[in-house]
C-alpha cells in the first residue's frame, strides 16, 4: 500500500497513515486536564530535601565573594548539571545554549515557558511542533536498523524541572518496586538482585527474553489507567 501524505492537512494525513499500523492505532478524542502545575527550582546543595523551594537566585557563601562573584540564578544552576553535550532537536537548541541564555532578568520568563508546557498552555500548533524530534537509523545487529529519535530541549527541561517539584513521581509508590529507572546503576541493581534469587533458590530458572518494538506496541489506554 502506497500513500502519499504531502501538501495535507495534518488530520487528513494521521488518517491515511492509521491503516499502515502494524498493529492498532489509538486515539483519545478527549483528555482530562490535569491541576495545573507550577514549577519551582530546588535549592541548591538540598537534594535530600524533597519539600524545599528557592527564590530564583543563589547568594554566594560570603560577602567577600559575593562581591567579586556575581549571583547566579537558579536557573542556570539547574541547566549547568544537564550539560553532557547531546544532540540537539529540530529548533537548534540544547542544553548548552539554555544556560547561556538563561541570566537573573529572563529568568522569570523562562520558568513561565516551562511552565506553560507542562500544563500544556499553549496553542495546539506550538505543542505540536514541541513534540516533533529529529529521526535517524544506526545499524542494529544482524541486519536491522534501530530509530532514534531527537526530541527538543524544551520539554526535556520542563519535565526534568516537573519531576524536581513533584518528587513523589519518582517513588516506588507510584513507578512500582520492579522500576529502576530513577536511580543511579539501575541496571546493575537488577542484575545482582537476579543473581541473588537464582543463588539462594537453586531450583529457580531465569528466562531473558525481548520484545520486537515493545515500546510501540503498548496499549496506550493501559498506560493512562496507570498513570492516573
Amino acid at each position: 500500500m502506497r500513500v502519499t501524505i504531502e501538501r495535507m492537512p495534518v488530520d487528513t494525513k494521521l488518517q491515511l497513515l492509521c491503516p499502515l499500523h502494524p498493529k492498532r492505532v489509538e486515539v483519545f478524542e478527549t483528555i482530562p486536564s490535569p491541576n495545573p502545575v507550577e514549577l519551582r527550582l530546588p535549592k541548591p546543595n538540598t537534594a535530600n530535601n524533597n519539600n524545599a523551594t528557592a527564590p530564583s537566585t543563589r547568594v554566594a557563601p560570603n560577602s567577600a565573594a559575593k562581591a567579586k562573584t556575581p549571583v547566579e540564578p537558579l536557573l542556570k544552576a539547574f541547566l549547568r548539571k544537564l550539560c553532557k553535550g547531546a544532540a540537539s532537536g529540530l529548533s537548534g537548541w540544547t542544553e548548552e545554549l539554555l544556560r547561556d541564555g538563561v541570566t537573573a532578568p529572563n529568568e522569570a520568563n523562562f520558568m513561565a515557558m516551562f511552565t506553560d508546557i507542562v500544563n500544556g498552555d499553549l496553542t495546539s500548533h506550538v505543542m505540536r511542533v514541541l513534540r516533533r524530534s529529529i529521526l535517524f537509523g544506526i545499524s542494529k545487529p544482524p541486519n536491522g536498523i534501530r530509530p532514534i529519535a531527537m526530541g527538543e530541549v524544551f520539554v526535556k527541561v520542563s519535565c526534568l524541572l516537573l519531576l524536581e517539584k513533584e518528587k513523589h513521581l519518582k517513588s516506588k509508590a507510584s513507578v512500582g518496586g520492579f522500576q529502576h529507572a530513577f536511580e543511579s546503576d539501575g541496571c546493575a541493581r537488577i542484575i545482582h538482585a537476579v543473581r541473588a534469587l537464582i543463588r539462594s533458590n537453586p531450583s529457580f530458572v531465569a528466562v531473558l527474553y525481548d520484545c520486537k518494538n515493545a515500546f510501540n506496541t503498548i496499549r496506550r489506554g493501559a498506560i493512562r489507567q496507570v498513570i492516573a
